[in-house]
């Protein structure tokens, strides 16, 4: 991946590594590991999202046709404390389902 802001800056980029590296030029990012790439050149953006990502783990668990939750968190929520009798018991697999 090469972000630069002109075109003359990505060829000169490209031309050096060219010359210690057999590289191939896959034109406009799309995705790449787990990320789509969106970008609007009009508007000078790029967004990147893992929704693929999110609908596979989502999938594996069985969680797919769970309502969506906006992030960050709702700023009112109260957090609660835990008695020390009450153990938490995940549902799910937490260290797989975050990639430990």
């Amino acid at each position: 991946m090469i972000f630069c802001k002109t075109k003359e800056h990505i060829a000169s980029i490209k031309n050096s590594l060219m010359e210690d590296f057999s590289i191939k030029d896959l034109g406009d990012l799309k995705y790449c590991l787990g990320i789509e790439i969106h970008r609007k050149r009009e508007d000078g953006t790029i967004k990147m999202n893992q929704k693929a990502y999110i609908k596979r783990l989502s999938e594996k668990f069985g969680v797919e046709n769970c309502k969506d939750m906006h992030t960050p968190a709702d700023s009112n929520s109260k957090l609660i404390k835990m008695g020390q009798e009450e153990a938490f018991v995940p549902k799910y697999p937490y260290r797989e389902l975050v990639g430990l």
